[in-house]
């Protein structure tokens, strides 16, 4: 799990500290927040079924959540912007505890400048939307809107 999960100091630190990646390398993931694994997965059944199936590695590297932010915020400011003229599909979930859902609205606000942008928040789903709840409903969207285009 990303660095938020691993507790609020490792989470405050890193927000402000770049040099804490060296000191902090790996964090033993442990179950996510209202989570029944390390997955984030809300469907308990769901999130269950693939940490027994699909175990992930041991170790979570904290410098790679420092890395995902400096790259958001690198992409935000410098690529988004920049990008125009298309249409664009976004979809997260409302229980996501990788990104923040300011980080979401943000990315599709920007996007929406200069592009034609759909958007679709699931409710009551982490940050695997294609196998959480409402994957039905993102897979009809999907479809729907890739053959929209056609």
């Amino acid at each position: 799990m990303e660095y938020r999960t691993a507790g609020p100091i490792v989470y405050w630190l890193s927000k402000r500290t770049s040099w804490l990646r060296y000191v902090f390398l790996f964090t033993k993931p442990s179950a996510a927040p209202n989570r029944k694994s390390v997955w984030d997965i809300v469907n308990d059944e769901k999130n269950l079924f693939y940490a027994k199936n699909f175990p992930i590695n041991p170790k979570d590297s904290a410098e790679l959540s420092y890395k995902s932010e400096k790259a958001a915020i690198f992409m935000e400011k410098n690529i988004l912007p920049f990008i125009k003229d298309l249409n664009i599909f976004v979809s997260w979930g409302d229980q996501d505890l990788y990104f923040s859902q300011k980080g979401f609205e943000n990315f599709v606000k920007i996007l929406s400048n200069k592009n034609k942008v759909e958007s679709l928040k699931l409710e009551n789903s982490g940050h695997m939307v294609l196998i959480d709840n409402g994957e039905k409903i993102l897979k009809g969207r999907l479809l729907h809107y890739i053959l929209s285009l056609y």
